[in-house]
């Protein structure tokens, strides 16, 4: 068994406009956000072996929420350009290259691509993964080159407004 989960970067500031695309920081939503995600995959599977970033900004200080937080345990971080906007088959073609000896991977990303990876990848569909939202989805397989669209079953998916109360929305 493999289990993928599919995590778009926290909410990010757009305060600065001379600053670029990859650049942008987290917004107050995404401090927020990014904490309350990584503790509730913790409570939820405890941690993933492996996590891909990309090395936009606001990914990164994503993917620092989920190593800083204190239950959750992975044994490697990999720092992904090509995760920055990539497509679907970017995204899987990167999964379809990890080491076998990984069970789970987390891959800290941007849509559309990751929106259209996580309806490629179950009978599930979804409109979109929001900001700091997790899909999370399983595979009946013991290699990662053998990950194929339509063969995974979902776990859960995941996002912040399930946590919010009507007035703080």
């Amino acid at each position: 068994m493999k289990r993928v989960f599919l995590i778009r970067h926290a909410k990010s500031s757009w305060s600065d406009p001379g600053l670029t695309d990859f650049d942008r920081p987290l917004n107050n939503r995404g401090y927020s956000d990014g904490p309350l995600m990584a503790r509730k995959l913790a409570e939820k599977v405890g941690g993933v072996d492996c996590i891909y970033s990309s090395t936009a900004k606001r990914a990164i200080e994503t993917t620092n929420f989920f190593v800083e937080e204190q239950q959750f345990n992975f044994s490697e971080l990999i720092m992904e350009d090509q995760l920055y906007h990539a497509s679907a088959k970017k995204i899987l073609e990167i999964i379809s290259t990890a080491d076998n000896s990984h069970s789970s991977l987390a891959i800290v990303g941007h849509n559309p691509g990751l929106t259209q990876l996580a309806n490629d990848f179950s009978n599930v569909t979804i409109d979109n993964v929001p900001t700091t939202g997790i899909f999370a989805v399983e595979f009946e397989i013991e290699n990662w080159e053998n990950i194929l669209t339509k063969n995974g079953s979902l776990l859960f998916f995941d996002y912040p407004k399930r946590y919010k109360t009507a007035k703080n929305s």
